[in-house]
């Protein structure tokens, strides 16, 4: 099988979520204001779908589940690190506003996720017995769980770091007024 072939056998939706990946990745290279959510609803868009991935297609021995776990939990530390040299700034609104700065980190990530989850649909789509191998499985498991955990993690820091400007700005507010 060339990869012509698999590039012209895979479906259109995918396509068309690529096309959105990168433009919401390509979106986040640029400094914008987000609300104080904004930086969670990829992080758990992309999330859900890992864990309805993994709870259907690697549903196998519990092995596998700690091993994506502990993936997902070593991506989301390094990806609340990441997200502690993210410089923000908040606006206390109503509604509370974040300001951030461009970043490629969100467009790697989704594209790592992305890449990930073709790569192992296009050996389970061609090669259904390999896509079984525990190896395979294995492999699945902690690269989808660690690149969602680094995204999560990510979107999560952000969060809690604006959640606690908006705190400290807030105090200052009422004592100025």
């Amino acid at each position: 099988m060339t990869i012509f072939s698999i590039i012209a056998g895979t479906p259109s939706w995918v396509w068309l979520l690529l096309a959105f990946i990168l433009y919401r990745g390509l979106k986040a290279t640029k400094p914008r204001t987000t609300s104080l959510y904004g930086p969670l609803i990829m992080p758990v868009i992309m999330f859900a779908i890992s864990l309805q991935s993994h709870t259907t297609h690697l549903a196998i021995p519990s092995t596998i589940d700690f091993l994506w776990l502990t993936a997902l939990g070593v991506g989301g530390l390094g990806g609340v690190l990441l997200a502690s040299h993210t410089d923000i700034r908040v606006e206390t609104g109503p509604p509370a506003r974040i300001h951030m700065p461009g970043s490629w980190a969100s467009l790697i990530l989704i594209l790592m996720i992305f890449l990930t989850k073709y790569t192992f649909g296009v050996i389970d789509a061609t090669q259904p017995e390999l896509a079984s191998d525990p190896g395979i499985v294995l492999a699945q498991a902690v690269l989808g769980g660690l690149f969602n955990g680094l995204f999560l993690g990510r979107g999560i820091g952000i969060f809690v770091s604006a959640k606690k400007r908006q705190q400290e700005i807030l105090p200052n507010i009422k004592n100025n007024v």
